[in-house]
């Protein structure tokens, strides 16, 4: 249901402006998560329009319940991701082939092969005997069991080796469609009811070697996740509201975040809000959408766009988060001087990062060790976007 909300949302907030994305900045506190779920409600309840909402947070504000309204969320557990890539491979054989490729650059990105693989665990040797004992009508047990023989012919074929591989640069989808896998996925459900399977289980790869999809590194999972979510949900004119996707991150994927996100989705032209407190991918956003790109800064629930921020190190840093605490304030603005000498060209990257890893292998802890991480690889940003 519906209701007023305390905000002060700007109007331009609400218009429709394909292609644009709005970062959602300020202090915890400032009412940026909570925003997001008032534009949600507001989009699902005054347009037309898809909603898709990515909260990295476990107490997430996303309370909306419609049905344009999709949410994939951090509470829902490690085992989200499974879930995510199998309902993604049913999604990919359904509609069309074209976006097998952008799965494979998101596993790519994350340094994963661009390869699924899918095993059937626990598939009972008498599967043709046991499902003849059973209600289910003539025609679907067939179905069953031809989808079941298909599978163990794909590993009798390979070695034994019990998990089928999907290359998705190789595979096509009339390829997809005839091995029967995907099929498998759709009947998984019912396959665990009758007992002949325990699970089916999904899994990536790394330097060829297969890793269970519940395993892996938080930041690599959250982005895998995410990215390949909103791959298979994502269609023209969305609505996308991404809850502090710095949780977890490392400083790297931090400060590519908005222009990996914006390549993978662009074609789409959907309205993209993010709310952070990461400096990385404040600046960074910046540096890769230009234009397209605007910022708007909360302050107990009132939000304003920030304007001419463009090229600004330091102001993004004071005016958006506080880099370190007040302890290591000379630090921080030893950081910022350095930063704006790159950006002058006063300085070179290679003397830049000489410097800052001196700092960083000086420093003892671990919070300041990531801010310097994400540091060099923002000012390998800016001097890349100075050639």
């Amino acid at each position: 249901m519906y209701y007023n909300n305390p905000f002060d949302i700007p109007q331009e907030l609400l218009g429709d402006n394909p292609g644009q994305v709005n970062l959602l900045v300020g202090e915890n506190g400032s009412g940026k998560s909570s925003l997001l779920d008032e534009i949600s409600r507001r989009m699902v309840n005054f347009s037309n329009r898809k909603v898709v909402a990515i909260a990295n947070t476990i107490h997430d504000k996303f309370r909306t319940r419609h049905e344009r309204f999709e949410a994939l969320k951090a509470a829902h557990g490690r085992s989200i991701v499974k879930r995510t890539l199998k309902s993604a491979l049913q999604m990919l054989i359904e509609k069309n082939e074209s976006r097998f490729g952008q799965v494979a650059e998101t596993l790519r990105y994350v340094h994963f092969d661009p390869v699924i693989g899918i095993k059937v665990a626990g598939l009972k040797r008498d599967f043709q005997s046991r499902l003849k004992y059973n209600d289910l009508p003539d025609e679907q047990q067939q179905v069953l069991i031809s989808l079941l023989e298909r599978y163990q012919h794909s590993i009798s074929s390979n070695w034994g080796e019990e998990i089928v591989r999907i290359d998705l640069y190789r595979e096509n989808f009339y390829e997809l469609q005839s091995f029967g896998i995907l099929e498998l996925l759709s009947f998984e459900t019912q396959l665990r009811k009758f007992k002949l399977i325990r699970e089916i289980e999904v899994y990536l790869y790394k330097n060829g070697r297969p890793i269970s999809a519940n395993l892996g590194s938080s930041g690599e999972l959250t982005l895998i996740t995410s990215f390949i979510y909103l791959m298979t949900t994502v269609e023209h004119g969305t609505i996308i509201l991404i809850d502090e996707p710095e949780n977890s991150l490392h400083p790297k994927w931090q400060v590519e975040y908005v222009g990996k996100l914006y390549d993978l989705i662009y074609r789409y032209e959907p309205t993209t809000f993010i709310a952070t407190h990461s400096p990385l991918i404040i600046n960074s956003a910046e540096l890769d959408l230009g234009h397209r790109l605007r910022i708007f800064k909360g302050i107990a629930g009132s939000f304003k766009r920030i304007e001419d921020f463009v090229g600004n190190v330091e102001q993004i840093y004071q005016d958006f988060f506080d880099v370190t605490t007040p302890e290591n304030r000379f630090l921080s603005q030893f950081v910022l001087t350095k930063l704006n000498q790159l950006a002058n060209k006063t300085i070179s990257i290679a003397n830049f990062t000489e410097i800052i890893t001196e700092l960083r292998e000086s420093a003892y802890d671990e919070r300041q060790v990531n801010v310097l991480n994400g540091v060099i690889e923002m000012g390998q940003r800016i001097s890349a976007k100075q050639n």
